[in-house]
C-alpha cells in the first residue's frame, strides 16, 4: 500500500508542477479532487482546522497508508 502512496504522490506532485501550484493553499485545494473510494472518505473525515499546511497533509496521508 505505501508503494501505491509514492507512486500516487508523484503523480500528484507532477499535476501540481504541471498546473504551476507550488502554494500550500494551491496543493490543499487541488489534493480532494484527486481522491477517490476510500481515500475520499478518509479525507472528509478530517477535521477542518487540523491541517493547514501541504507539509501536514503529506504527514497525515503517510501515516494513514504507512502499514
Amino acid at each position: 500500500m505505501f508503494e501505491e502512496l509514492g507512486t500516487f504522490m508523484f503523480e500528484f506532485n507532477v499535476v501540481c508542477r504541471t498546473s504551476d501550484f507550488s502554494s500550500d493553499d494551491e496543493n490543499l485545494n487541488l489534493f480532494p479532487s484527486t481522491l477517490k473510494d476510500t481515500s475520499l472518505l478518509w479525507f472528509m473525515g478530517l477535521h477542518g482546522n487540523n491541517i493547514t499546511t501541504w507539509a501536514e497533509m503529506q504527514e497525515a496521508l503517510k501515516n494513514k497508508y504507512k502499514d
